[in-house]
Formats: structure tokens, C-alpha cells, sequence
């Protein structure tokens, strides 16, 4: 029954502008092909036992639309020689160049079901996408209306911003696999809230990047110079 003491939800339009900072040394921020498919001390490895604690979401995850049949085919190969414990991975499956996307897909649902950095930036891309759902039931736009489709994009990356602080992304050469990682993130989650700060050293400067897709369509870095270590946290 409606009662008329109960407020309303605020509007999306109305809500307080969220920022929110996190920063990150060097965790992991999404764990490794070659560690998700390692058989541990306890005869199984991480894929394994998240394929089997998650059997629903790994066949939604494998019938993903965008994948062809000859990947499904190879997922559930893969899935077999895990669970048959035959899964070697100096000579496997999805080792190929041409199954490099495929190989991150299924390190991200992996990682996505344990405390790994990925987690939370995808999350937080989530949140955004909740936010512009809403906006567009409130305000009553169709589909097909793109320009106030386009507002509404505006409006929740006004609304609602996460900063990755990622304080080792300027030393590529000793953390290669961070570095990509945040890059696919970027690339992920970038349109959706989501921006990245770092410090990149340029002779006896040290600036500070911000790289964001929130600001300037023309532009994803700012760049300012800073004095002294870049901390967050």
C-alpha cells in the first residue's frame, strides 16, 4: 500500500556528484593465464575450482553471444582437460595469438571471482551503468532518442568518477603485465566513469597523468607537473 510518508527516490539529476579514489601499488590487478591454470598442492588449480563453485556462470560465460562456435568449442576443451587435470600449459589450449582475447576474457571472469583489482574497476563501471539505466527511466528517453541518449552519457560522467591511482605505471619495463592490464581496463571501463593517475618521469620532471575520457573528447591525458614522490593513499 502507497504510503504517503515514504520519500521519493532523488533523481539522478538531483543526486550529490560521487568521486572516488583508490589507490594501488603493485597488486595484481588481474591474475595470469599461466596462475589460473597451475594445478596447486591440492591437485586442482584456480579455474577449476571456480568452474566448478560457479557452474551456471561459466556455461553463461561460455554461450556468450559475441563468441563464435569454434571458440565455445575450445572453452569447453579447455574445461575438460581442467577438470581431467590434463591441462598443460607450456603445450595447451588457447595459447595461440589468435585466442589472445579469449585468454583475457577468461582471466577476468576468473579474477572477477576473488579479491583481485579488476573486480572492483569493473564494479565501479557497473555502478555507472546503473546510474545511466536509471537516469533514462526517470527521464523517459527512448532508445532511439541518441542526442538525449548523449546528455544522459554527460550527465552520469558528471555525476559519478572513480580514480585508479596507479602508482607503477610509469615503470613499464618492470611490471609489463600491470601496465597491459591497466591499458585493457582503460580501453574497458574508460567510457564509463572510470580514469587512471600516474607519474611519468620526463628528464628531471616529474609529471602528473591523469588519463580520462570524462573530460575532453579530444584529449585523454592531462598532464600537470608535480613535485616530490606520487602518492595516493
Amino acid at each position: 500500500m502507497w504510503n504517503p510518508r515514504v520519500p521519493t527516490g532523488i533523481t539522478v539529476e538531483n543526486m550529490k556528484a560521487v568521486r572516488i579514489t583508490i589507490p594501488v601499488y603493485n597488486e595484481t590487478i588481474i591474475e595470469s593465464f599461466k596462475a589460473i591454470t597451475d594445478i596447486e598442492n591440492s591437485n586442482t588449480s584456480y579455474l577449476e575450482h571456480v568452474i566448478r563453485k560457479y557452474p551456471n556462470e561459466w556455461d553463461n560465460f561460455i554461450n556468450q553471444e559475441k563468441y563464435s562456435s569454434v571458440q565455445r568449442d575450445k572453452l569447453v576443451r579447455l574445461e575438460e582437460a581442467i577438470k581431467g587435470k590434463q591441462y598443460d600449459i607450456e603445450n595447451s589450449l588457447l595459447l595461440k595469438e589468435e585466442d589472445k582475447s579469449l585468454r583475457m576474457d577468461i582471466r577476468v571472469w576468473a579474477s572477477n571471482k576473488f579479491q583481485y583489482v579488476c573486480r572492483c574497476i569493473i564494479g565501479a563501471a557497473k555502478i555507472y551503468d546503473s546510474l545511466k539505466i536509471l537516469a533514462i527511466c526517470q527521464m523517459g528517453i527512448h532508445e532511439s532518442d541518441r542526442s538525449r541518449l548523449q546528455e544522459v552519457d554527460k550527465l552520469i560522467k558528471r555525476k559519478f568518477r572513480v580514480t585508479i591511482g596507479t602508482q607503477v605505471y610509469s615503470k613499464r619495463e618492470n611490471y609489463p603485465q600491470y601496465c597491459d592490464d591497466v591499458d585493457y581496463l582503460f580501453t574497458r571501463c574508460g567510457d564509463k566513469g572510470v580514469q587512471f593517475a600516474y607519474q611519468r618521469i620526463v628528464g628531471d620532471k616529474a609529471l602528473g597523468v591523469l588519463r580520462t575520457k570524462c573530460l575532453d573528447p579530444k584529449s585523454e591525458e592531462f598532464i600537470v607537473e608535480s613535485y616530490g614522490d606520487f602518492l595516493l593513499g
